[in-house]
């Protein structure tokens, strides 16, 4: 898939009925075009008429780069379920995704596993979850 994700992303924002998306290991692509899949994702979550319940972006090795989209979660309002584990995002990807929980009131499950995250940045977390 790897490139090829900038033209399926849009396509896939025009179907309604799509709720569930799982792009789980496709991202072994250069830097310049991972910056410009995860802005297409960033878009695709943050349409108003986005349909989708759930995404999967399991084992992509985002590293500090899938931040952009974490903190898209802050103003999504479609996502119910969202899997970012394998993504090796460090503590500045829980500090973004503990100001994401602090303003979406949609999401119900995030899974946030091999994230290299110490307990300073789950830290973080908790504290986001209890406000």
């Amino acid at each position: 898939l790897d490139a090829d994700l900038l033209t399926v992303l849009p396509a896939l924002s025009r179907h309604a009925s799509l709720k569930h998306l799982h792009l789980g290991k496709n991202f072994n692509i250069k830097n310049r075009v991972l910056d410009e899949v995860l802005q297409k994702l960033v878009q695709l979550i943050q349409e108003e008429e986005c349909a989708l319940q759930s995404l999967s972006l399991t084992d992509s090795r985002l590293r500090s780069r899938g931040t952009v989209l974490v903190n898209a979660l802050g103003s999504n309002t479609c996502l119910r379920k969202v899997d970012l584990s394998g993504n090796n995002m460090d503590d500045i990807g829980a500090k973004m995704l503990s100001k994401a929980l602090q303003i979406n009131t949609t999401l119900r499950s995030v899974t946030w596993d091999r994230n290299n995250t110490s307990a300073a940045g789950f830290l973080d977390v908790a504290r986001a979850l209890e406000q």
